[in-house]
């Protein structure tokens, strides 16, 4: 007689069904051979994007093991990339229920896949679950963030962004989303070294050009010039704003300078010429030795990258380096005559780790 062991579980309701999510008490079944092999086919044609054939290749391996958590998994991520949530929720459920060295991802695919079905609060529960298990896996924080930004709570998303870059400085999708909260608050400085330090993270990508966009807005946002470009007029958001002093300070000084590009000697100049202008007048008011301990993470994190840059001599490198999604033909030509330099800065922005 089987006898039924008492299992605890949190209830998820939707409108045609429950969800559960169970403790985690399975034990997996090591993989044999044969289901390597099929796990292994399936994996390839979903790389190839033949989701059907790696279903069909994952069900193989389920049939001979039901306890195979790789094919488990393997599975609720082809549906989810097959935009089958409900399938690919449920297969991350069965998952859940074994101890096993991917609980956090199933985690993690179940918090996404409640998330698209329009259940934001039950994937919040779901991700901070998975941070108990495992709570310096950044992607944790990112996808909190993720979902606290499509609630419109920038408060809570500021908080996860930030955590994922603490754990991930070199996550680049971090950098937008948080980006593009200070966009919204009208942080000029916050959101330009944030889009910056995107685009030195993800320079070439279809992204790359929507963030250089986002930069040419940010950069000008605040200062505006008369019909003859004799006058500039400016506005100063932060001022007064006590909790980013250090920023509202580099605001002011940043927009002095930048008003410079509107005398007679830089008329007529390439326009990346003057942004190269702006960053080599823009950072030297930065100083990571007057940093304290006090000041947020991102102060010192983001006046820490871009001090060490300009000390690195990095500034004209790093500027066409992140302009290179651009097809304009000063810009290309300047990359190609000076790939030494470029070369320099990338490989110092790959080794880069913030002294914090």
């Amino acid at each position: 007689m089987k006898v039924l062991m008492p299992v605890l579980f949190l209830l998820f309701f939707s409108c045609a069904s429950r969800r559960v999510i169970p403790d985690s008490v399975k034990t997996p079944v090591a993989q044999t051979e044969l289901e390597k092999s099929n796990i292994a086919e399936g994996q390839q044609m979903h790389d190839r994007g033949f989701f059907d054939k790696a279903l069909k290749r994952y069900r193989e391996a389920l049939d001979i093991n039901p306890d195979n958590v790789t094919a488990l998994y393997e599975t609720a991520l082809t549906y989810f990339h097959m935009g089958e949530n409900e399938k690919s929720l449920r297969y991350a459920l069965k998952g859940m229920a074994y101890k096993s060295d991917l609980l956090a991802e199933f985690y993690m695919m179940a918090g996404n896949n409640l998330d698209i079905m329009g259940k934001p609060q039950k994937a919040i529960g779901v991700f901070k679950k998975a941070l108990k298990i495992d709570p310096e896996q950044s992607l944790f924080y990112y996808n909190l963030a993720i979902t606290y930004f499509g609630l419109k709570d920038y408060g809570q998303a500021t908080r996860y962004f930030i955590e994922a870059i603490k754990r991930s400085p070199h996550h680049a999708s971090s950098h937008m989303g948080l980006a593009e909260i200070y966009i919204a608050r009208n942080k000029q400085i916050e959101a330009l070294l944030l889009l910056s330090r995107f685009l030195t993270l993800e320079p070439k990508s279809q992204r790359s050009l929507t963030a250089l966009q986002k930069l040419d807005y940010v950069m000008n946002l605040g200062i505006t010039a008369a019909d003859d470009n004799k006058t500039v007029n400016i506005n100063i958001f932060n001022q007064g704003n006590q909790d980013s002093s250090r920023f509202a300070s580099l605001e002011i000084f940043y927009k002095l300078n930048r008003a410079s590009r509107y005398m007679d000697k830089n008329k007529g100049k390439p326009e990346i010429e003057l942004r190269v202008l702006d960053f080599s007048r823009m950072l030297p008011f930065m100083s990571k030795d007057k940093l304290r301990e006090t000041d947020s993470f991102l102060e010192r994190y983001l006046i820490s990258y871009f001090s060490d840059l300009r000390d690195a001599g990095l500034v004209e490198p790093f500027v066409y380096y992140i302009h290179q999604s651009v097809s304009d033909k000063t810009i290309q030509d300047w990359l190609r005559e000076n790939w030494p330099k470029v070369r320099e800065f990338e490989t110092w922005n790959e080794k880069y780790k913030a002294d914090l």
